[in-house]
């Protein structure tokens, strides 16, 4: 008898846990739901956050300091990238500071130096509108200065042009000197942040209509590429920087697509967004810092009728020694050291 009732109250039992299982089911089921509701708008908040930032950055910036070039020049510049990015003439690096522009001179640091520098000068100075003309010859650079009517940038690149083909032998091919107010700087990251972007709207179409799509391994060898310091160093010492940065880029967008990754999509256009801003950061730095970097920038004006020397140096002291500020002056160490 005793058994027979033990027997019949483990049935309730069980058919008690059976009846309680949907409902902790829907509990467990609400809670992870309100977690990944959180993780997600915490996501898009800081997304958003950072989106907000960067474009807050981009409208507070002067319009003299970023100096866009203008769009006929950008066609062409993106052209000129888009040329160097498959493998042919690299573009000319340009950057222009008002009325002064440094342009690249490719060879100057060659054999063929001192004669490509002389030709360059004497084809620049012949041109008219231009006030000065200077080589900066450890960034393989032209720096000139033009009157306010003076010829373009576009022009001045001809005329260097001319005069780099005027020598018997050819300007060695290698990587070029780029410096932070380069044009091409600036369109090869739009360029990079156009094609992430495109890329997202891609991925976000794709995934709503539910296409198909590759294996997400398919993008991790252009990822690790990309992200692994030493592999990077290998594919830019192959390509070169500027060249590697756009193709990796673009690769990486495309995968990404080729996938239906939206996240990832959207972590790379942030990231290529948030390069540019900093190229444009890094051109205002560029400009505020040229003059005191032109070889031909302007003496200080004398004061109270008193001249100023054209090459000032500092009265040494003869009871203390100059020493050069290197990594080891004493200049440079701590106190005590």
């Amino acid at each position: 008898m005793h058994h027979s009732t033990s027997y019949r109250r483990r049935p309730r039992g069980s058919v008690a846990t059976l009846v309680a299982l949907p409902g902790s089911a829907l509990r467990a089921g609400v809670r992870v739901a309100a977690a990944g509701a959180g993780v997600a708008l915490d996501t898009a908040i800081v997304g958003a956050a950072t989106a907000a930032g960067v474009g807050a950055a981009l409208l507070r910036a002067p319009v003299t300091a970023a100096a866009a070039p203008a769009p006929a020049a950008v066609v062409q510049l993106v052209a000129d990238v888009a040329r160097e990015a498959a493998g042919g003439r690299p573009a000319r690096r340009c950057a222009a500071n008002g009325a002064r522009t440094w342009i690249e001179v490719r060879g100057l640091d060659g054999p063929d130096g001192e004669a490509l520098g002389d030709r360059v000068l004497a084809a620049i100075r012949d041109t008219p509108g231009v006030a000065t003309a200077e080589l900066h010859r450890p960034w393989c650079r032209l720096v000139v200065s033009t009157d306010p009517a003076g010829p373009t940038a576009g022009t001045l690149r001809r005329v260097v042009e001319h005069a780099e083909a005027e020598g018997a032998a050819t300007a060695p091919r290698g990587v070029p000197h780029e410096l932070p107010g380069d044009d091409v700087l600036l369109v090869r990251r739009g360029v990079s942040a156009a094609t992430a972007g495109t890329g997202l709207a891609l991925t976000a179409a794709g995934r709503y209509l539910r296409l198909p799509r590759l294996h997400g391994g398919a993008a991790a060898p252009v990822l690790v590429s990309d992200y692994h310091p030493r592999i990077r160093a290998l594919v830019e010492s192959a390509l070169g920087p500027g060249r590697a940065d756009l193709l990796l880029a673009a690769g990486t967008s495309v995968l990404h697509t080729l996938t239906l990754s939206p996240a990832s999509s959207a972590v790379e256009a942030a990231t290529r967004t948030v390069l540019v801003g900093e190229t444009l950061a890094m051109r205002r730095a560029w400009r505020d810092f040229e003059p005191d970097l032109a070889p031909t920038r302007p003496r200080p004006a004398a004061r109270a009728g008193r001249s100023v020397p054209p090459n000032p140096r500092p009265v040494r002291s003869s009871a203390t020694p100059t020493v050069p500020a290197g990594p080891a002056s004493p200049a440079r160490q701590r106190p005590g050291s």
